[in-house]
Formats: C-alpha cells, structure tokens, sequence
C-alpha cells in the first residue's frame, strides 16, 4: 500500500508541475502578439518659412506649354532639312554618302518628336 500512495503522490505532483509550467491561452496570446502594434512617429512641425510649405500643392506632370513662335521655327527648320533629303540619297545610289546625311535625319527626328510633344491634343 505505501507503493500505491507513493504512485498516486508521484502522478498528482507530475501533473500539478505540468499545470503550472503549461501557459494558458490568455497568457499565451498577450505575451505572443502576432502582430505587434504599430510605431507612430509625430511628424515635423513645420516652421512659416519651411520649405515643405512653399511646394505647389499639385504635383502632377505638366504639360510643355505650346509656343507657337517656336513650333513655327521648329517647323520651318524641318522643312529645309526634309527638302535635303531626295538628294543626298540620290547621291547614295550613286555610291557617294554625303556626310550631312546621317546628321540631318537625326535632327530631323528630334524636330519631329519636340513639335509632337509641344503640340496640345
């Protein structure tokens, strides 16, 4: 009989010891938060003279304003350079390559796409 109440002393202490080191769920949550709270940081007062409040409120892209003197300039210029052009390749059929070729086509490229862009649609 002292072995039985040593048994029954030895398994109360097992699961008493178990009870006590076994966290319990309200415990277990609030020290294992999955998702911490959120730090907020103040923001800067910003001073009159700041010169985050000097910046246009509005970011966005703007449009290139269209200035028609320029554009008809630009235009005038590509025309001159286009009408260049039938002959400096008919001098390629010929087998000559005029030197203002390559440099005429690139700049009448970039004419081209500034009237593009400048022009409102």
């Amino acid at each position: 009989m002292k072995i039985d109440r040593f048994w029954i002393f030895r398994a109360t202490l097992l699961v008493l010891l178990t009870l006590a080191i076994w966290p319990s769920p309200g415990v277990a949550e609030s020290s294992q938060n999955p998702n911490p709270p959120e730090i907020v940081l103040p923001k800067p007062h910003s001073m009159p003279g700041d010169f985050q409040d000097q910046r246009p409120r509005d970011e966005g892209p703007k449009a290139p304003r269209f200035d028609p003197a320029q554009a008809r300039k630009d235009a005038l210029q590509l025309s001159t350079l286009a009408q260049k052009v039938p002959s400096q390749v008919d001098q390629l059929s010929k087998s000559q390559l005029p030197k203002d070729l390559l440099q005429n086509l690139k700049q009448i490229q970039k004419l081209a796409k500034r009237l593009r862009s400048e022009i409102p649609h």
